[in-house]
């Protein structure tokens, strides 16, 4: 599948080694502007290892990572959030002894102190955008959310940034099914204006055709079928090593 528009993240040919496990061999993978783009795979195909990988919380050992055209394989998980990379987690990182209304302004507080001076501004009352309902949790301190609304959480923190990429690492698992219609429709918002993009792993092979403009398909640290879901969905090697008959 090929795609003219400006890429604002690429992998090319990303090596990660873990002495000598072969977590990514050579993967190169493209996100264009104001696009969705969808990694799935068995687990252990090296998705997470990817988004690591792409954010600066493991260096590749080959291969390069770029970012709005720049270079920043060797530039730290601050640096490239400064130049416009942002994520959500596996595993929601959240502060229990926090709200839910604390954590949506979060970002707000690090863009003047660990992120020092912001890229660009976060956008007037950004710190009091709340998505998938969460307002009527705002008082609730995170010790108390279930395991699904913590990752939603986690995800609209991610959000309020605004970063030219965020990148979503299973951000589906674990939210009940009433809220995932939300959490599409808020993705798909945050990429309608053009310029900005997401990059998103999932499981859930529903949610990923709905979402995603491009799919790469990784299998045992390698990219093995690229292109839209119906190209990846009817690819024989996609169907032998992941979704099965």
């Amino acid at each position: 599948m090929s795609d003219t528009r400006h890429a604002v993240l690429e992998l090319n040919d990303v090596s990660v080694k873990f002495g000598n496990f072969s977590a990514l061999t050579e993967v190169t993978v493209r996100v264009p502007a104001g696009s969705v783009v969808g990694i799935i795979g068995p687990n252990g195909a090296g998705k997470s290892t990817l988004i690591n990988a792409a954010t600066g919380v493991v260096r590749p050992t080959g291969g390069s990572v770029r970012l709005n055209d720049m270079d920043v394989s060797a530039v730290s998980v601050a640096g490239r959030a400064r130049r416009g990379l942002g994520r959500s987690f596996q595993t929601a990182h959240l502060f229990d002894s926090l709200t839910v209304r604390d954590h949506v302004r979060l970002p707000s507080y690090a863009y003047r102190g660990w992120l020092g001076s912001a890229r660009k501004p976060i956008p007037k009352g950004a710190g009091d955008r709340f998505e998938f309902g969460l307002e009527e949790l705002a008082h609730h301190q995170a010790r108390a959310l279930s395991g699904g609304i913590r990752k939603l959480l986690d995800v609209n923190r991610a959000m309020v940034a605004q970063p030219d990429v965020l990148l979503l690492d299973e951000p589906a698992a674990g939210v009940p099914m009433q809220q995932r219609e939300a959490l599409l429709k808020a993705v798909l918002q945050y990429t309608r204006d053009g310029t900005r993009s997401v990059l998103v792993v999932e499981h859930d092979m529903n949610f990923v055709s709905q979402l995603c403009d491009d799919i790469y398909v990784l299998d045992r640290g390698q990219v093995i079928a690229h292109g839209d879901w119906a190209a990846v969905s009817s690819d024989r090697r996609v169907i032998d090593a992941y979704l099965g008959a």
